[in-house]
């Protein structure tokens, strides 16, 4: 008995032909020979705009603004009595004798400490024969009592002015330990 050949049922639709302007690759040169007639037909500034245009695009950060000192001390939320933080702080570790007054110029208040062999008064009273007399902002001094300066820097950079004695007042830097 004689089989009827079976043939594939091909549509010629579904053939493909090889069109001109799809890449074709050369076994031997191991290249796409359509491919390289373009890139010499194309400028080179034109891959480099296509380039770009396919890179995501970086999202610029902006640098971490540096605060200043007094910005911090204007954006803070200042106390209107300072006594409880000097009481709480206060250590008397260290032997000294000295009457501090702080005035504070923005709420014209003057503050005044006076230690005395272990003892601590504070109150807002004047005293004109303080050893120590200092003068600053509300928001320096509570930088200061938070614990972010201590008095030696705070004059040290400019933000706080006094008359006295150094000694006595590097002192009050270790008779409060504020943290």
């Amino acid at each position: 008995e004689v089989k009827p050949e079976i043939k594939p049922d091909i549509k010629e639709e579904s053939i493909e032909e090889v069109k001109p302007d799809k890449p074709t690759y050369d076994v031997e040169k191991q290249q796409p020979e359509n491919l390289v007639e373009k890139a010499e037909e194309r400028p080179s500034q034109n891959i480099i705009e296509k380039a770009e245009q396919t890179q995501p695009e970086k999202v610029q950060e902006q640098p971490k603004k540096r605060v200043s000192f007094q910005e911090k001390v204007r954006t803070q939320t200042i106390p209107r009595d300072f006594q409880d933080r000097f009481r709480q702080n206060f250590h008397s570790e260290i032997q000294v004798s000295a009457v501090y007054t702080i005035n504070i110029t923005d709420q014209e208040r003057i503050l005044r400490i006076a230690v005395d062999s272990g003892k601590l008064d504070v109150s807002y009273t004047s005293d004109e024969s303080a050893d120590v007399i200092i003068r600053l902002s509300s928001g320096v001094l509570n930088r200061i009592t938070m614990g972010e300066m201590n008095f030696q820097r705070t004059f040290m950079s400019g933000d706080m002015k006094f008359k006295g004695d150094f000694k006595t007042l590097r002192a009050l830097d270790q008779i409060f330990h504020f943290s």
